[in-house]
């Protein structure tokens, strides 16, 4: 016959002695542990390398200095900052269209349609190379 200790003392007041006791070493120990954040004052979050997370879960965390979103279905870069794409504001063809066909200012619309399909070709290499927009 296998006998089976009593974990748990028969006398109610003994298992009320140890409850208390077991909540005040609980107690102890939350006490003498640090908060994980401290918001009030802004996260400090150390880098880290991006881990491999399990499926359904989601690490968030700092990598090379930038914000990182981890899943099963790749990883997201936060909050990055595209370079400035400097661009020149002027138009060369002018406000107003000539009153009659001009070869000239026909090509002075194209430059600046052209002019700008670069700058917005230009911004957008730029916001790819720096994660904020998923490369072709």
């Amino acid at each position: 016959m296998c006998l089976v200790p009593d974990v748990y003392p028969s006398d109610a007041a003994a298992r009320i002695r140890q409850l208390e006791k077991d909540v005040a070493e609980l107690k102890a120990l939350l006490q003498a542990r640090p908060g994980q954040t401290q918001a009030s004052k802004g996260w400090l979050l150390t880098d880290m390398s991006i881990p491999i997370v399990e499926a359904g879960t989601v690490h968030i965390g700092s990598n090379g200095g930038n914000f990182f979103a981890a899943t099963t279905a790749g990883t997201k870069r936060m909050f990055l900052q595209a370079t400035y794409v400097a661009h020149t504001a002027n138009m060369t063809a002018g406000a107003s269209a000539p009153g009659t066909y001009s070869p000239s200012y026909c090509q002075a619309v194209r430059e600046d349609v052209r002019a700008v399909r670069q700058t917005l070709a230009d911004q957008m290499d730029a916001e790819r190379a720096s994660g904020q927009q998923a490369s072709s």
